[in-house]
């Protein structure tokens, strides 16, 4: 061997693997310990990128299609679960209730908008027409209070 590399060998397409020379840190070129034949690698590797970039953009559509609905398209009463969440919300609720400097729980927030709505459920607000427009009403208010929209006349 005299110190000289050994010499590289190629292979037909059936046999793609072959050995490869070391890199200058010591590992393998493809991280494998295998090489692939320059042209016919890059070949099967675009065919396999165009593949995966096919798969993404169909995994992008189905989710995109499969997005939840948005705040107003969703039913009063979920809307509501949602908004007692809310810590501008509860700030709202308490302020509006006589304790400006507080802020109150989701249960007390919730026990707000009961009130405000004359329900026992916010169930109720999906079945009775005066209690969701009170709610809406509601809503606007809290909107408007909280900077969303431009405040009614």
């Amino acid at each position: 061997m005299n110190g000289t590399p050994p010499r590289k060998f190629w292979s037909n397409f059936a046999r793609t693997a072959v050995p490869t020379r070391r890199t200058t840190t010591g590992g393998r070129s493809d991280g494998l310990g295998m090489g692939f034949p320059d042209r016919r690698h890059r070949l099967w590797r675009a065919g396999h990128l165009a593949a995966d970039a096919a798969a993404m953009i169909q995994n992008f559509a189905r989710h995109a299609q499969s997005a939840p609905p948005r705040f107003a398209d969703r039913p009063a009463g979920q809307r509501a679960g949602i908004l007692c969440n809310d810590p501008q919300f509860q700030r709202f609720a308490a302020m509006r209730s006589g304790f400006p400097e507080t802020t109150f729980h989701a249960s007390a927030a919730a026990e707000y908008l009961r009130s405000c709505c004359g329900i026992v459920s916010r169930r109720e607000l999906d079945t009775s027409d005066d209690a969701r427009r009170r709610f809406d009403c509601l809503c606007t208010e809290f909107d408007a209070w909280a900077g969303r929209m431009a405040r009614p006349r």
